[in-house]
């Protein structure tokens, strides 16, 4: 703090959150931010912000003494429904070990798990994570397992704590014969009928994402929506409860053939109406870092909001498209 301000240069102190996050985290934080070209900006506003706060100091003190009595509970919560994310894995289950990196892909297993559902000293409670192999068996994480580590006197979240623990829980035993996995830490289900039936249609929204676009295919994500990210106003849905994200390399591994479909009708089979895929794009990042981006977006109540202007959107084009065709069709 001494050298920049004996050298001018601005220093400024910022959060990105309440809850607080490893270091590796925010990193990739940062790095979403920074790729969704927000992060300069935000800097120079607090900047800003900071220069007119120091040429009127005793105002600004009276205004964040309000502004601290001001700040709510639900508004540094978290948003109280479900984020699961589903990663496409090479292999099967059994092969995920804790050297392997000549195992396409599968070193992003303890990471995503890492980016999903840990966080400093505590765990995400409303976030999920599943690992799609290549044969369509799918390997569910639930955040309980942190606190089933933690209690084991486990709670670094190593690759070796995690790799052992996720072979523990599938039933391999001799991974660690000192280890034990409650029932429900993790999952394994050979098909898509017996994952956790968590989810209704009418409050949940399907988000088919893909990291890296270079053909430029799919409609850009903005995931943390505000009022100064919109260019048309505001929108009139509400955001989900529920988000479901498929997230992938758009040059890498894609989902098993039929899986998006089969996870769409088996999950909603009892509802009248089914919620559709949202197919989007996001800059090129590892899929940990967008996980790890993604989620704090979602803890923020940034990318609920997003969605639900895209749904917005979705229906007032196809709304056009249709008027245009009834009126192609009377000039006819």
């Amino acid at each position: 703090h001494l050298s920049c301000k004996t050298n001018r240069i601005p220093f400024i102190e910022v959060n990105l959150g309440a809850q607080a996050e490893f270091t590796s985290k925010i990193i990739d934080i940062l790095h979403g931010h920074h790729l969704q070209r927000r992060l300069s900006a935000a800097v120079a506003r607090r900047v800003q912000e900071q220069q007119h706060q120091q040429q009127q100091r005793q105002h600004y003190l009276r205004q964040a003494s309000v502004r601290s009595s001001s700040v709510a509970g639900p508004s540094d919560s978290p948003p109280p429904g479900y984020f699961w994310v589903f990663v496409p894995v090479a292999g099967g289950p059994r092969d995920i070990a804790a050297d392997d990196r000549k195992k396409d892909g599968l070193y992003e297993v303890p990471r995503c798990c890492i980016s999903q559902l840990w966080c400093s000293k505590s765990e995400h409670s409303n976030h999920l994570l599943s690992f799609v192999f290549t044969g369509g068996d799918v390997l569910t994480v639930s955040p309980k397992l942190v606190t089933c580590l933690k209690m084991q006197h486990r709670a670094a979240p190593t690759e070796r704590n995690l790799v052992n623990a996720l072979r523990v829980g599938m039933g391999d035993h001799f991974a660690d014969p000192n280890l034990f996995v409650d029932e429900g830490c993790v999952t394994l289900a050979g098909e898509v009928s017996r994952l956790p039936q968590l989810l209704e249609a009418r409050h949940t929204a399907l988000l088919d994402l893909q990291l890296g676009d270079p053909g430029l295919t799919a409609r850009r994500l903005e995931p943390y929506y505000t009022s100064s990210t919109s260019s048309g106003g505001g929108f009139a849905g509400r955001p989900p409860h529920n988000l479901v994200v498929f997230l992938r390399q758009a040059s890498g591994r894609d989902f098993p053939r039929g899986f998006r479909e089969r996870f769409r009708e088996t999950m909603f089979r009892e509802d009248t109406e089914v919620p559709r895929w949202q197919h989007m794009s996001l800059p090129r990042i590892s899929i940990h870092g967008g996980i790890s981006f993604l989620a704090h977006c979602w803890d923020a109540h940034g990318l609920g909001p997003a969605v639900a202007r895209l749904s917005e959107q979705e229906k007032q084009q196809q709304h056009r498209a249709l008027q245009t065709g009834q009126q192609q069709q009377q000039q006819q």
